[in-house]
């Protein structure tokens, strides 16, 4: 489906980054009511930390290209 007609039925398309999730998601009245003020405000400022940590880890080639970084590996892997 081309972009106007997703426009015309109202879809929007999902963030591209960690940091446009971020800001999306410090936007949103039904986010911050579910998850109350506190967790809120505290889930946004983690991931917004994690969003400039990983900026000076990785290089704008390895973003750009979207490789799986040895940050990734050493901070995302264990979790999961």
């Amino acid at each position: 489906m081309d972009e106007k007609k997703r426009a015309r039925r109202g879809i929007t398309a999902l963030p591209g980054s960690l940091r446009e999730a971020t800001a999306s998601m410090g936007r949103s009245d039904f986010v911050r009511k579910v998850l109350g003020e506190h967790l809120f405000s505290s889930l946004v400022e983690n991931q917004e930390n994690e969003w400039r940590e990983y900026h000076l880890e990785v290089t704008e080639r390895d973003r750009k290209n979207h490789l799986v970084t040895q940050y990734e590996i050493e901070k995302l892997l264990p979790i999961l």
